[in-house]
């Protein structure tokens, strides 16, 4: 008996780059392209642990006659298709891309898609099946975000840097995984998106790293009595209305409230439910109103915990990275006083 299939659209996406390159430069080659595809996503449907696991969970698919691999899971009784790659890349390859654009810019998101659900949807959709934990997500990955679309909300996997719609390939030079909320509104970049292209990014926190001299110390940050923080975000989509439209977003960050300073002076827009609704909201586009909701949160709420320098490698992903670390700089105060009064 076959498992039911979804394919995740980073993957279909792929496919259908792939598919429109042979139609191009092989002609008549991409319709046996796609022929081939569907003939082995239906072998995995069929069995799925037929084909080897290459990481964890993660198995590995390769077609025969074309250099192309399907890499896919298996997710609460369904089969995930998660990415179709040409044979010489490496599954993960974007988490090494992360690590030349920026090592400091990490979050979490170890939520259950149950969660995402509860809080933020009033219907379940298909695209949470394949929710899985994230424990070090870096730029130029993808995660999940909250848009509004047609007036309901809609969770869209987006990549983190946004990529303008002017630029020919699906990466960007410019600096923007984050935008600063002080300037927003005057970016050439980000101008109009702030006014008309809201999102909030979910996650369960984020890493920030406390310098002294050359030393680095990274913690995670979080809410103290909420598992889900939603970051402030705008979005942009990249080639719109054609078979290669993909979306990308930014982070919006201000300057950092009096927790936060010890360890850095920027933090993200962090979202209560109020502000939720009218971070959301495309009526509201009047700058002062924008303006009031781009905030430092209040410093009651947040906690900040030492964790392993494993996180400083975009390679690691795991449960271990948020655990607590013992601090040995014996120069600096107690963990449990650096944030106090």
């Amino acid at each position: 008996m076959s498992l039911p299939l979804v394919t995740r659209p980073a993957a279909a996406a792929e496919i259908e780059t792939a598919y429109r390159w042979y139609e191009k430069e092989r002609e008549g080659l991409g319709s046996e392209f796609l022929e081939a595809v569907e003939k082995m996503v239906k072998a995995i449907a069929e069995d799925p642990e037929r084909f080897p696991a290459i990481r964890k969970d993660i198995r590995r698919a390769v077609l025969r006659r074309f250099p192309y691999s399907i890499f896919y899971r298996i997710v609460s009784g369904h089969v995930v298709v998660i990415a179709c790659f040409h044979g010489k890349r490496k599954f993960g390859g974007y988490a090494s891309n992360a690590r030349s654009v920026d090592c400091e810019a990490r979050c979490w998101g170890a939520v259950p898609g149950e969660e995402l659900y509860f809080q933020y949807l009033s219907k379940r959709p298909l695209n949470l099946i394949d929710f899985m934990p994230v424990y070090n997500l870096c730029p130029t990955q993808s995660t999940l975000v909250l848009r509004l679309v047609d007036g309901e909300r809609q969770f869209e996997e987006m990549r983190w840097q946004l990529v303008p719609n002017f630029e020919p390939g699906f990466t960007t030079k410019f600096s923007t995984i984050n935008a600063k909320s002080e300037t927003v509104f005057e970016s050439r970049l980000f101008g109009d998106l702030v006014v008309r292209q809201r999102c909030i990014v979910p996650l369960s926190g984020f890493f920030e790293w406390k310098t002294d001299g050359q030393r680095k110390w990274p913690f995670k940050i979080h809410l103290q009595n909420k598992a889900i923080m939603s970051l402030a975000g705008i979005w942009e989509t990249w080639r719109p209305g054609t078979p290669h439209e993909r979306r990308s977003f930014s982070i919006l960050t201000t300057s950092a409230n009096r927790f936060m300073r010890a360890i850095h002076d920027r933090i993200p827009v962090i979202l209560d439910n109020s502000a939720e609704e009218d971070w959301l909201d495309p009526e509201i586009q009047e700058r002062k109103a924008l303006k009031e909701i781009l905030q430092p949160c209040p410093n009651e709420g947040l906690t900040a915990v030492e964790v392993s320098p494993l996180v400083n490698s975009a390679k690691n992903n795991g449960p271990e990275l948020l655990q607590p670390v013992v601090a040995n700089h014996t120069e600096n105060p107690p963990q449990r006083d650096l944030f106090a009064d």
